[in-house]
């Protein structure tokens, strides 16, 4: 996926990849267990665990971003220091949203 269909997802389709992509399950688009990465917080921060047991670091920002559009915004990092692999992404929509898109932005970036 190119960097811009990853930020195209949004809601279930979402959650779908990022079960697909960082924890390696395969469902159907609308199973019913699946976690709601992108929406709940809980289940966003088993995917900052699962980067982290896979080599990243993570810093997570909350920016007033009122200078500019006027709302805030949610910055995350997902990074590997040693090995200079850098990944970032501002979320308008939510934390848990930016952590999703974050983390499969770094791990498909890796894949190519």
């Amino acid at each position: 996926m190119t960097r811009e269909e990853i930020q195209g997802l949004k809601g279930r389709e979402l959650d779908v990849v990022v079960a697909r992509e960082i924890f390696g399950w395969h469902y159907g688009n609308y199973h019913t267990d699946l976690a709601r990465y992108s929406s709940d917080l809980s289940a966003a921060w088993e995917v900052v665990e699962e980067m982290r047991k896979n080599g990243y670091d993570y810093a997570i920002e909350s920016l007033n971003d009122s200078l500019n559009a006027g709302g805030d915004l949610t910055h995350v990092r997902f990074f590997k220091r040693l090995e200079g692999n850098y990944y970032e992404y501002d979320s308008e929509v939510s934390v848990m949203h930016g952590i999703s898109i974050c983390a499969l932005l770094a791990v498909l970036g890796e894949e190519e």
